[in-house]
């Protein structure tokens, strides 16, 4: 992002810098300019004043979280923006905010040129062997994390264009996952770039990659990676709800947590697209009436 993003100052923060965290928080608070990369550790709770844009990359766990995210810009009178990215697979999102918010969006008109981006995506993986495991890994952690996404029923892995997102991701080339096997990958066009050629600016990175690189052509075998030690994953305490309704003032239902009743109202939504119930069983059974 600092490659494409000049002359700004750039911080990011995330669950796995718990003792950083409020350093981190403190410094973009006295930036005059700068940008925040964060994951929903952000989302809600923290007051920083005068954001100017609030970007969500991905769809939230939930429509609550989406009204969370963007209510870290236009605070205390002042004016503020929020954009949320989404595919076209991705669409019927718009509708379910729609309905479960009551937050209507606009169409953000496209500036950038898509074509420039991957220029400069790729230019800078070829530089560095370290940026193009990057790539490869935010890639695929994406799309398993997307397999794992708590609104399935609108979000689903079978109608993600691997090819697009790829190109998007400005990788070299496909990556080998289980996610793809077996799939034909059309979009996708690979650099014109021999990716075995591709060093690490670490020289101590490098001299093993070497090393290994050596090993496999005397034995046929690729070195076995070290064990590493695992990070314990990070618990998140979801906070207790004091009455049975939602932020949007829906009686949420009995027994439901807010994921689950979140999934509950996109399978109403879907059910209504596609003529299954009336709209008027759409808001009796959407406002939480047996």
């Amino acid at each position: 992002m600092q490659r494409l993003i000049r002359g700004t100052n750039i911080l990011c923060l995330h669950g796995k810098k718990k003792d950083k965290r409020f350093k981190i928080f403190d410094n973009f608070r006295k930036l005059n300019k700068g940008v925040l990369v964060s994951t929903d550790v952000m989302a809600r709770g923290v007051d920083i004043p005068a954001v100017d844009w609030v970007v969500q990359f991905d769809v939230p766990v939930s429509a609550s979280a989406f009204v969370h995210r963007c209510g870290r810009t236009a605070r205390q009178g002042h004016q503020g923006s929020a954009l949320v990215i989404l595919m076209p697979n991705e669409e019927e999102y718009i509708d379910f905010l729609k309905f479960n918010q009551s937050v209507i969006l606009d169409k953000f008109q496209e500036v950038l040129e898509p074509k420039k981006c991957l220029e400069s995506l790729r230019k800078a993986q070829t530089m560095d062997r370290k940026i193009m495991d990057l790539a490869n890994k935010a890639f695929v952690s994406f799309v398993r994390a997307y397999s794992k996404h708590e609104c399935g029923v609108l979000l689903r892995v079978k109608d993600l264009n691997f090819g697009k997102l790829a190109m998007a991701y400005g990788l070299l080339r496909m990556p080998k996952m289980p996610e793809l096997k077996g799939k034909v990958v059309a979009d996708f066009s690979r650099a014109d770039v021999d990716i075995k050629n591709i060093s690490y600016k670490d020289k101590a990175a490098e001299k093993n990659r070497q090393s290994n690189i050596k090993a496999y052509l005397e034995t046929g075998k690729w070195p076995a990676k070290q064990n590493e030690k695992k990070e314990p994953s990070e618990e998140v305490e979801e906070e207790e709800e004091d009455t049975p309704v939602n932020n949007n003032g829906k009686k949420r239902r009995k027994g439901l947590t807010d994921d689950e009743e979140f999934r509950r109202d996109a399978l109403l939504m879907k059910k209504l697209k596609q003529g299954k119930i009336t709209k008027a069983e759409f808001d009796r059974l959407f406002d939480g009436e047996d």
